[in-house]
């Protein structure tokens, strides 16, 4: 239940010299979380989370979290696990996050825009930012002092320099503190000094709904047919389908008619161009990431989905463009190369000791 009040600074993705920005997904928190209370579960990851905590604490690295952190942690109901897994997290991330916010909207565009070769700036967006709020809306919130139960906002302007000083320190503590209640879904200081009770686990809805659709998609599949192309074919059409909306607003804010692109995909595919879409999608760094871990994931008989893989599958999709190195699963890894995708992908903790520190000598 103890934890350190030191936490990494915030990040300044313009900083010199940049941080090193490394993504882990949540299994490597667990290990972490067994490394850091002295018993680590294999002797190559015995002193990892220290190395990894001086490098954070330094700015060197920075360890962003994202929902999938959030909900994954959050839907444990083990409330001690929650919370000593939180405690590591929030020791080594100090709560810089990545947001998926907006950059549907984002590949969208550099999609449609490459597609028909318009010359057009169309600014990489930062994801980076600091708290849970920004995580999951994009945003920074503050808090808002009080003056007392009314609700009535309480006013700064009397206080004197050293008062503000004491006042600013708190808000910087209570900010943390909410941080890590958020993240564990308790604060056992509150549970003990007010009888406040653990959050509920956070639900994980969408998980069972994409398990049940890969599900379904795999038994139609089988019904007509399964061969490799035909799974490629039939995931493109359908991430085409969910871009739809968010291609047709880019087309539009390009000068275009909403239809432009499906009309051309269309014209191309008439005449004999049967990668087209394949084409199309490939210019959308998630989507495309996404599209293509599932095509893995049903060209596999023995593959069978998880609730959990929905997260695991669309964080690695998501932060690939932004991070410089990502540790996964090695079921995702496996995924990973199969699908012949490109990028800074570790399977392993003991290989990011050894990447981290080619990369900082």
């Amino acid at each position: 239940m103890e934890y350190h009040l030191a936490y990494p600074p915030r990040w300044d993705v313009n900083g010199q010299p940049r941080a090193l920005a490394v993504y882990l997904d949540q299994w490597c928190w667990t290990e972490l979380t067994w490394d850091r209370a002295g018993e680590p579960q294999s002797p190559d990851v015995a002193g990892l989370y220290a190395f990894l905590r001086n490098l954070a604490l330094a700015g060197r690295v920075v360890f962003p979290l994202s929902q999938a952190h959030y909900q994954e942690n959050g839907n444990r109901t083990n409330q001690d696990a929650r919370w000593d897994t939180a405690v590591v997290m929030a020791e080594l991330s100090g709560f810089n996050t990545i947001t998926a916010k907006g950059l549907d909207t984002w590949e969208a565009e550099i999609a449609v825009a490459r597609h028909f070769g318009i010359d057009v700036d169309i600014p990489t967006p930062n994801p980076f930012g600091w708290g849970h709020h920004h995580c999951l809306r994009g945003v920074e919130a503050r808090g808002v002092y009080v003056g007392d139960e009314t609700g009535a906002h309480l006013s700064l302007e009397d206080l004197t320099a050293e008062q503000l000083v004491g006042i600013r320190a708190v808000e910087v503590e209570c900010a943390y503190d909410l941080e890590l209640g958020m993240l564990a879904r308790r604060d056992p200081r509150l549970e003990t000094a007010v009888g406040m009770p653990p959050f509920e686990p956070w639900p994980n809805e969408n998980g069972p709904k994409f398990e049940d659709a890969q599900r379904k998609l795999a038994g139609y599949l089988q019904q007509y047919g399964k061969t490799r192309r035909r799974v490629r074919d039939c995931l493109h059409v359908l991430s085409l389908r969910d871009s739809m909306p968010l291609i047709e607003q880019a087309s539009v804010r390009l000068g275009l008619d909403p239809l432009a692109l499906p009309d051309d995909l269309a014209r191309r595919v008439e005449t004999g161009d049967r990668d087209a879409l394949t084409g199309f999608l490939a210019r959308m760094p998630i989507q495309h990431t996404f599209t293509e871990l599932r095509v893995q994931a049903h060209d596999k008989d023995s593959f069978r989905f998880q609730p959990s893989d929905l997260l695991d599958l669309f964080s690695l999709a998501t932060v690939m463009s932004f991070v410089d190195l990502v540790v996964v699963d090695r079921r995702t890894y496996n995924l990973f190369q199969d699908a012949g995708l490109t990028g800074p992908v570790l399977r392993r903790l003991t290989d990011l000791r050894a990447a981290l520190a080619a990369a900082l000598q």
